[in-house]
């Protein structure tokens, strides 16, 4: 394993060498909601009593935006020689199975979309579609993946900024013609996490779309060869 920075911190079961990683930025004042989020993963089960399902979680500190955070995890990841990578926050709990549904659906060439409900009332916040639930795994086609799980071939870097990082990730996919495909089983509990949330969002949100909207641009125009 090559050297982590000192603001890394991975989490592995000794002996077990995980397809799968989980990386996430965070910042102070979440510890307690990344503490969550690590043990939930530590706990994931292929099935209810069966073996635990092999993933590593990679928590990352000090980045200023998501995108930044998760083009260093998905060429990092590549590196040690995972296979899948998912690229979560902190405020997010997998539900159980979750990462084993996402193994399958990328073993078999789709990116699953997140089912992903408010912790606090358990009302659905999308399913790929804002508001939205679908039936089954792999049955429909969505708008975008807003928790990405991808191949560790699939990653191309995107723009380092925070909005808009998981709609430039969908991008990619959809220019590496990978479908994106709700999955029920792909289910993630969000709590909305207050502290560190940034000031000036709708400044910084309108900047970084304009980012991500020439990053889609640049895509689109060149039919996907800059990837």
């Amino acid at each position: 394993m090559t050297r982590l920075p000192a603001d890394w911190t991975l989490t592995r079961r000794a002996g077990v060498d995980a397809p799968l990683l989980v990386a996430y930025p965070t910042v102070p004042g979440r510890e307690d909601d990344a503490a969550r989020l690590d043990a939930a993963i530590a706990a994931q089960r292929v099935e209810e009593g069966g073996p635990r399902f092999p993933a590593d979680t990679l928590r990352m500190e000090g980045y200023a935006t998501c995108g930044e955070a998760w083009n260093d995890a998905a060429a990092w990841a590549a590196s040690e020689g995972y296979r899948f990578v998912v690229l979560a926050a902190d405020d997010l709990e997998p539900a159980a199975g979750c990462l084993a549904a996402a193994a399958a659906a990328l073993a078999m060439g789709w990116s699953p979309s997140a089912l992903i409900v408010t912790a606090e009332t358990n009302a659905v916040e999308s399913h790929g579609d804002w508001g939205r639930i679908y039936p089954g795994e792999g049955n429909t086609p969505v708008s975008m993946t807003r928790i990405p799980a991808i191949r560790v071939e699939w990653w191309r870097p995107i723009p380092p900024i925070h909005y808009y990082s998981d709609n430039a990730v969908t991008t990619v996919l959809r220019h590496l013609d990978v479908p994106i495909l709700a999955s029920r089983g792909f289910a993630w509990r969000h709590y909305w996490a207050q502290a560190g949330r940034i000031s000036g969002v709708g400044e910084q949100a309108a900047r970084e779309r304009d980012a991500y909207t020439i990053f889609e641009r640049e895509t689109i125009t060149t039919n996907g060869r800059n990837l």
